[in-house]
This record gives structure tokens, C-alpha cells and sequence, in this order.
């Protein structure tokens, strides 16, 4: 069984543009979940983005839990839903029937790793 953190985050948005990598009390924003996440119980941690630069700045935090998942064009428009992409990336991978697949926010910059565990 794997515990696994699914973190969509799109590179377009009309309201604040590539919002999840705009700083945030000087770290970009998904910078904060990202180390909460690493911290916990959670086994793995997919951020599934459109975006170059999205995928660039999540890379250089070097954390080991994290991995990039490409999403598909198709699931990052102003119209597609978040069940759209978690759904993309389950038939993508080959998850157990016993893992664990939990969305979480990058928008959520004060959700700390005790709240994942706790959840669990």
C-alpha cells in the first residue's frame, strides 16, 4: 500500500497566471505544501502540471517524494475539471487497489504535515 498525494497544478488561470508558483511569504506558493507533504505519512507526492515553468521551480526544491506528472492538454483548460486530471493520471498509472490517492490543494499553504497524517 502506497499513500499517495495528488496535487494538480495548471500553469494557466484568468484570474493569477501560473498562481501556484507566485511567492508567497518569499517561497512560491506550492513550495509550502510541498514541504508539509514531505514531512508527512504520505509515501509519494505527484504534481501533475502544464506548465515548463511549474515543473522547474517544483524540481529545484529537490524534494525525494515529489515527481512530475505531464498532464494532458485537454485536462488543463479553463473548462476541465479536477476530477478530469486526477482521473487521467489513475488510468496513467498502476496504483493498487490498496494505495491511498488523496488531492490536495496547492492553494492550501497552511495545511501542515499533521493534518495529512491525521486524515489518514
Amino acid at each position: 500500500m502506497k499513500v499517495i498525494a495528488f496535487i494538480p497544478a495548471r500553469g494557466g488561470s484568468k484570474s493569477i497566471p501560473e498562481k501556484n508558483i507566485k511567492s508567497f511569504c518569499g517561497r512560491p506558493l506550492i513550495f509550502w505544501i510541498l514541504q508539509q507533504l514531505q514531512t508527512s505519512d504520505v509515501d509519494e507526492i505527484i504534481v501533475a502540471t502544464d506548465s515548463e515553468s511549474i515543473k522547474n521551480i517544483v524540481e529545484s526544491f529537490s524534494f525525494p517524494k515529489v515527481k512530475i506528472y505531464i498532464r494532458d492538454s485537454k485536462n488543463a483548460q479553463d473548462d476541465s475539471s479536477t476530477e478530469s486530471v486526477m482521473l487521467e493520471y489513475i488510468n496513467f498509472s498502476n496504483l493498487s487497489d490498496s494505495d491511498v490517492f488523496m488531492l490536495v490543494q496547492a492553494t492550501s499553504p497552511f495545511t501542515i504535515s499533521n493534518h495529512f497524517n491525521e486524515g489518514l
